[in-house]
């Protein structure tokens, strides 16, 4: 499971929101990944999107492994 908060969805880079559908777009293509490579892919995703611009809020990544 892999979820953000909404300082992430609502992270406004040049071309508007990240949004739920590119946040959606990131678990599905984090799928497969080790948890540690998932987080970091996610968050250089975000990083990628948001072009150098600094939060305005504290950003929350969870994710949970299920067995």
């Amino acid at each position: 499971m892999r979820t953000g908060t909404s300082a992430i969805s609502e992270m406004d880079g040049a071309g508007g929101f990240y949004g739920l559908d590119r946040l959606a777009a990131a678990v599905c293509d984090t799928a497969a990944d080790p948890p540690p490579a998932a987080v970091r892919r996610m968050v250089e995703s975000v990083e990628a999107f948001a072009g150098g611009a600094e939060s305005a809020d504290d950003q929350t990544l969870l994710l949970g492994v299920v067995r």
